[in-house]
C-alpha cells in the first residue's frame, strides 16, 4: 500500500516529467521525423521506406544500418541515430533515442511495438531487452512502481538463460539497473540498493565491461548507476567520492557523459561552482548534443546562476544559452 505521502511524491514527479517533455519545435528535423514515423498509424509506405518495394534492403544492409544507429546513439549523436532509425523502424533504438531527447511518451510507443514483434520472432535476450526498454519508458514518464515491477518480471523471465549466455546476463543486469533508478526516483533507497547488489553480482559474473545487445553492461555501468541512484536519493557525497576512483573509459560516450553530469550536479549542490561548471563543459566537449538536451544540464546551470552573486560570468552565460536556460540571465 502506497502512503498518501508516497502518492503525492509520485504524482508530483509525474507532473515534473510531463512538464519536461520537449516541444516539437525544439527538436531537430531528424528527431521530428522519427516521432512522426512512430506515431503514424497509417503506416504510409512513403514514410516507412526510403525506396520502393523492389529496392528493399538486404538483411546484411539492415544489420549494418542498425549497428550504425546504435553506435551513433551510444556516442551521444542522437540526431544521426534518429535519421537511421526513421528508415529502419528499429523500435529498441527508437525508444532509446526518444527517451534521451525528451520524448519518453513516444519512446514508450516504440518500445511496446518492438516488444510485440519480439514476442513472436526474437530470442529471449532480445525480448527481454525490449521489456527493459518498456520499463525504461515507464520510468522516464514517472511511473516508477510499474517500471520496477516490469524490470523484475523481465529479470525473472531471463533468469534461466543467464548462466551460459553473455547477452542474456547483460540484459538481465540492465533490467536491474532500470529498476534501481526507478526505485531511487520513487524514494525507496533499500529497494534501489537491492537491485544494484544483484546487478553487481551479474556484472562480476560477466567479468568485464561488455556491450551485448548494446547494453553497455558490466562493472563500470553498475558503478555509474550507484552514483546516479545516490544523487536521486540526495547522497551527493557518493558522487563526489567516486571521481577519484571511477574510470569510465571502457563504456560508451553516452554512459561516460551521464556520469559526468551527475558529478557536476553534485558539485553544484555542494557549492563548488568552478568544478561544477568545468565538469559540465568537459561533458559538453565530449558529447555536445547529449549535454545540451539533458534535463540535468538545465538543473546544473540553473543552480549555478542562482548561487552566483550578480551577473553570471560569460562562460556560464554562454552555456546557459546553449542548454536554453535564458530566463535567469
Amino acid at each position: 500500500m502506497i502512503s498518501p505521502e508516497g502518492e503525492d511524491r509520485s504524482r508530483s514527479r509525474v507532473t515534473a516529467f510531463a512538464k519536461g517533455r520537449k516541444p516539437e519545435e525544439a527538436l531537430s528535423p531528424a528527431i521530428r521525423e522519427l516521432c512522426a514515423v512512430i506515431i503514424d498509424y497509417g503506416f504510409s509506405s512513403g514514410r516507412l521506406s526510403s525506396g520502393s518495394a523492389e529496392e528493399a534492403p538486404s538483411s546484411r544492409d539492415l544489420e549494418r544500418d542498425l549497428r550504425i544507429a546504435f553506435n551513433a546513439f551510444q556516442q551521444s549523436r542522437f540526431t544521426a541515430a534518429a535519421s537511421r532509425i526513421a528508415m529502419l523502424i528499429a523500435y529498441q533504438a527508437a525508444a532509446s533515442v526518444l527517451a534521451k531527447v525528451g520524448q519518453p511518451d513516444i519512446g514508450w510507443i516504440a518500445a511496446e511495438r518492438g516488444l510485440h514483434i519480439a514476442e513472436r520472432f526474437a530470442s529471449p535476450p532480445v525480448r527481454a531487452s525490449l521489456i527493459r526498454q518498456v520499463a525504461f519508458a515507464l520510468h522516464s514518464t514517472g511511473r516508477f512502481e510499474p517500471a520496477m515491477d516490469l524490470a523484475e518480471s523481465g529479470a525473472e523471465y531471463l533468469h534461466d538463460e543467464i548462466s551460459s549466455d553473455g547477452a542474456a546476463l547483460s540484459v538481465y543486469g540492465t533490467l536491474l539497473l532500470v529498476g534501481s533508478m526507478a526505485a531511487a526516483r520513487f524514494g525507496d533507497g533499500s529497494r534501489a540498493a537491492g537491485y544494484l547488489q544483484e546487478a553487481d553480482s551479474a556484472a562480476q559474473h560477466l567479468g568485464r565491461d561488455s556491450n551485448h545487445l548494446w547494453t553497455a553492461f558490466g562493472p563500470t555501468n553498475v558503478a555509474i548507476h550507484r552514483v546516479n541512484t545516490a544523487m536521486e536519493l540526495g547522497n551527493i557525497q557518493t558522487a563526489l567520492n567516486s571521481e577519484s576512483s571511477l574510470k569510465t573509459d571502457t563504456v560508451p560516450v553516452e554512459r561516460r557523459v551521464r556520469y559526468l553530469l551527475d558529478v557536476a550536479r553534485a558539485y553544484s549542490l555542494a557549492g563548488n561552482r568552478d568544478d561544477a561548471l568545468g565538469t559540465t563543459l568537459t561533458a559538453e566537449r565530449i558529447a555536445p548534443e547529449q549535454v545540451r538536451q539533458h534535463y540535468l544540464s538545465k538543473q546544473i546551470v540553473t543552480t549555478l546562476i542562482r548561487s552566483t552573486p550578480g551577473k553570471p560570468a560569460i562562460e556560464l552565460a554562454r552555456l546557459a544559452a546553449r542548454v536554453k536556460v535564458r530566463e535567469l540571465i
